[in-house]
């Protein structure tokens, strides 16, 4: 999944056994394939953790997801009328929550990208998602970041940007001030937090 209903096919020639890391990477540098992940916030470098955490299912659960769907002809454009809806209204939340509930257990080289994430990685993979306006995706990377790491400003930044849109400004607030009180010498965390409290101020007086 990419964004918050949006979904990125990925395919290959010939089946693949094992998926490899590095001919994730190398692929994503070949040809126009980084212009085009550029298009979707995903960074030269951070294709491997971007692409595969965002694992949905394989092709058992792409046929039982799509097996009852129209398929769409010149002579039937389901698609005309009904995509406008699906992009502006509930649909969309709805088809989000159907393709998570699909329950695909993640093969070896998702669960290998997910144990090897570093706070850049999880930062990466909260940009990109804030850049398609999927807030809740992104505030939980963000803070998977901050977690590993709160130094990491940009994170922290990201953090306050998709708890906006998300509504969650209390909840990051309360979790900055626990940071702060734990880490007395953490000038992000203070900077981030005085950033969230003067946002706040000046909501109120608006």
């Amino acid at each position: 999944m990419i964004g918050g209903g949006d979904l990125l096919l990925i395919g290959a020639r010939r089946r693949r056994r094992h998926l490899a890391h590095d001919a994730v990477d190398a692929g994503a540098r070949q040809g126009t394939a980084a212009a085009l992940l550029a298009d979707v916030g995903i960074a030269e470098g951070t294709a491997t953790f971007a692409l595969l955490s965002q694992f949905a299912g394989g092709p058992r659960e792409l046929t039982r997801y799509g097996d009852a769907a129209r398929i769409q002809t010149d002579d039937h454009t389901a698609l005309e009328y009904s995509a406008p809806r699906g992009i502006y209204g509930r649909s969309r939340e709805d088809n989000a929550a159907a393709i998570r509930a699909l329950g695909a257990e993640p093969p070896p080289a998702v669960r290998e990208a997910f144990a090897r994430a570093t706070d850049a990685a999880w930062t990466a993979r909260g940009q990109m998602e804030l850049k398609s306006q999927a807030f809740f995706g992104a505030y939980e990377s963000f803070l998977r970041a901050a977690m590993l790491n709160s130094r990491n400003a940009s994170a922290l930044a990201g953090l306050s940007d998709a708890a906006g849109g998300t509504g969650r400004l209390n909840e990051e607030r309360e979790w900055l001030r626990a940071a702060a009180g734990r880490e007395r010498d953490n000038t992000a965390v203070r900077l981030e937090l005085s950033r969230v409290l003067r946002y706040r101020r000046r909501s109120r007086r608006d």
